[in-house]
């Protein structure tokens, strides 16, 4: 490509205008993208994160449960020697 057409005021405007016409839509298609992207990754962290604190919170309230359970058997076991 010979660039002695563009010496002219007007040929390179017109080439300008031609590069920003093919460049805006790209770029704002890729700007868009990119929001929409960025804003699904947060939304499925934010359910994955949701899902994993219920998941220790049930796994928590199960070993407190386990060790309610065994406190209160010890409970009885030491109200059944101090009786005795």
């Amino acid at each position: 490509m010979r660039f002695s057409s563009l010496r002219t005021r007007v040929a390179r405007r017109i080439v300008l205008l031609f590069v920003l016409c093919a460049l805006l839509p790209v770029l704002a298609l890729a700007a868009l993208s990119t929001m929409r992207v960025t804003e699904q990754l947060f939304d499925q962290s934010r359910a994955r994160l949701s899902q994993t604190s219920k998941s220790v919170g049930a796994g928590v309230l199960e070993r407190l449960s386990i060790l309610e359970a065994a406190l209160v058997q010890a409970d009885g076991r030491l109200r059944e020697h101090s009786s005795t």
